[in-house]
């Protein structure tokens, strides 16, 4: 269900599933742009996501979970102070992984 990607299907639907995203109304399509992640748009029953698969070869420098961090916070902070910009939807910490 998922065209010109390299997420699996499989993996798409987990995510979807597990964060409680509604179903699938169309086949997820890959985003370009993008220099270091992959991102992926989906829209469900609930609304429209972006999924953003995070670079191993990058998250594996002692600073990237920081940084990655502080651009999300930017990015909460600009939209809290009513700037049109697009922050991560943020959700618990569960006991198959951490917060995305």
């Amino acid at each position: 269900m998922i065209k010109d990607s390299y997420m699996k299907k499989e993996i798409i639907e987990e995510i979807v599933s597990k964060y409680k995203l509604g179903k699938l109304k169309e086949e997820a399509r890959r985003v370009t742009g993008g220099a270091l992640n992959r991102s992926y748009y989906i829209k469900t029953t609930k609304g429209e996501y972006l999924i953003k698969e995070l670079n191993p070869n990058v998250m594996i420098r002692k600073d990237a979970i920081d940084n990655h961090e502080f651009a999300e916070s930017v990015s909460n902070f600009v939209v809290n102070q009513g700037i049109n910009a697009v922050a991560a939807k943020e959700f618990e910490a569960s006991a198959g992984g951490g917060a995305i």
